[in-house]
């Protein structure tokens, strides 16, 4: 799976315009810069939450497979 967000500054393309809190396992990510993130089938992920939106954030999430499980 890939899980991305990114920002709408486009003189500062990596400026996220928020702050989004990503899970992967056990770990806590705080993300502020625009990113794609690759989720390993079978790793635990999310909670995932928009903990701030300062201006319009692009998200989108695609996954391999023909059905969601």
């Amino acid at each position: 799976e890939l899980i991305t967000f990114f920002g709408t500054n486009y003189d500062i393309p990596e400026d996220l315009g928020g702050e989004v809190e990503l899970w992967l396992e056990d770990e806590q990510y705080i993300l502020t810069q625009s990113f794609l993130c690759f989720v390993p089938a079978g790793m635990q992920h999310c909670p995932l939450s928009l903990r701030r939106v300062d201006r319009p954030i692009f998200h989108f999430t695609i996954g391999p497979g023909s059905q969601y499980k």
